[in-house]
């Protein structure tokens, strides 16, 4: 019933913008504990089928050090890589869950589009959500806001700059003008 709760919202959504309906492919995706699904249910009168993405059949530990690869090389990362690292925890690994997620969580912080580095911190938080160490959840939320109150500060810090250097411009213009 969950199942059909959310393809009913996805379908109610796009009919409210686009005033048509579509085919929606419902994809579940499992955590490393997982190695088996059914892969539709059938009630008689209606039919769900999904493409189940089982975590246990990746590598969590080679697509991370795929990744740390590229990103100490500067080589941009793919959507696929990007969504990847942000599932790494829940794949399998021959590391703890919670360590996983440190490890993502800190290679995510040296994407250099800060846009992007967000995203994929916030992706990693949300499907980390049901067993993350609550302590470590808040030290990251928190170092989110930082981030933010750091630009926050740096547009400060260059308003502030921009405003001396047209007040410096403009009193050596006053000057070359009483010389």
């Amino acid at each position: 019933m969950k199942y059909m709760r959310y393809g009913h919202r996805i379908l109610q959504r796009y009919f409210q913008r686009k005033n048509n309906i579509k085919k929606i492919h419902l994809v579940v995706v499992y955590t490393s504990d997982v190695t088996k699904v059914l892969d539709s249910l059938d009630a008689g009168f209606f039919r769900i089928s999904s493409n189940p993405v089982l975590l246990s059949e990746y590598n969590g530990d080679a697509i991370m050090e795929n990744i740390k690869g590229k990103i100490r090389d500067n080589v941009e990362l793919n959507l696929v890589e990007l969504y990847k690292l942000s599932f790494v925890p829940l794949m399998n690994s021959a590391k703890g869950r919670n360590e996983l997620t440190q490890e993502t969580v800190e290679l995510a912080k040296c994407i250099k589009d800060e846009h992007i580095q967000l995203q994929v911190i916030a992706g990693i938080l949300t499907s980390t959500d049901k067993f993350i160490d609550n302590n470590y959840a808040i030290k990251v939320r928190e170092w989110l806001k930082m981030t933010k109150v750091g630009r926050l500060f740096e547009e400060g810090k260059q308003e502030a700059v921009a405003a001396a250097v047209k007040e410096s411009v403009t009193k050596v213009k006053k000057d070359k003008l009483l010389n």
